[in-house]
């Protein structure tokens, strides 16, 4: 069934939207227009190799969307935020939790952070937990100028790198 993604969700508010899953056009960009094609039971159908049913791909819809469970789910989640959910957050809902396999954490939430700034955040956190250099203690790196930190017989950089094993993108 062809639908705009506007209708699915305030169809998923009513709690009246038919079984399926949504299938959207090529276009990463969404809007309330956007037009979609929501398939019900297509476990059996032969797909592209990317996993999408061919009766979508044939009808111009080659990019999965959500489930109507997950649907349900992200027009629920837009309820906390205002109650009724207008149209334009319940694509914030959708939209985000398509793009981030999670909830929307506020109606002007920016993306999530990727892997790589978690990492590189977690990896700052742990470098300045080490504390500071000693003037009494070298490092015990041959060639190293620097203090050790406290219970370690290396510096924040070497420290790090053992502990890490990978090199040290910080220094003081």
């Amino acid at each position: 069934m062809q639908m705009t993604l506007r209708d699915v969700l305030r169809a998923a508010l009513s709690k009246s939207l038919p079984s399926g899953w949504v299938f959207l056009p090529g276009s990463d960009e969404l809007s309330l227009d956007t037009p979609c094609l929501l398939l019900g039971d297509w476990l059996d159908a032969e797909e592209n190799e990317r996993g999408i049913p061919l009766a979508a791909v044939n009808q111009g819809f080659p990019r999965e969307g959500l489930d109507d469970a997950t649907i349900e789910d992200t027009v629920e989640w837009a309820r906390q935020f205002i109650d009724p959910p207008p149209d334009d957050l319940l694509l914030a809902s959708y939209t985000y939790y398509l793009r981030y396999d999670a909830f929307l954490p506020s109606p002007d939430a920016p993306p999530p952070r990727s892997h790589a700034e978690i990492i590189r955040y977690l990896d700052l956190e742990f470098y300045n937990a080490l504390g500071p250099e000693r003037s009494d203690k070298s490092c015990g790196k041959e060639g190293c100028r620097r203090g050790a930190v406290d219970q370690s017989i290396y510096c924040r950089v070497h420290h790090f790198e053992m502990i890490k094993r990978k090199p040290c993108p910080f220094s003081d």
